[in-house]
């Protein structure tokens, strides 16, 4: 899958969507992740659509 794909598919979500994958991340990868660290992970999501696609 290319990092396009994952943008377009991050653009597209809803914020709920983007917190539960995010939440469902800290569960499997970084336990005892609060909810500012859930937060940060959202934001990273919208950063990483944001450099991605900046020109599409």
């Amino acid at each position: 899958m290319s990092e396009q794909t994952i943008a377009s598919a991050l653009r597209a979500a809803s914020e709920t969507d983007k917190a539960e994958f995010a939440h469902y991340l800290a569960q499997h990868a970084l336990p005892g992740v609060g909810d500012a660290e859930i937060r940060a992970i959202v934001a990273a999501f919208d950063r990483f659509v944001a450099e991605r696609l900046r020109d599409s």
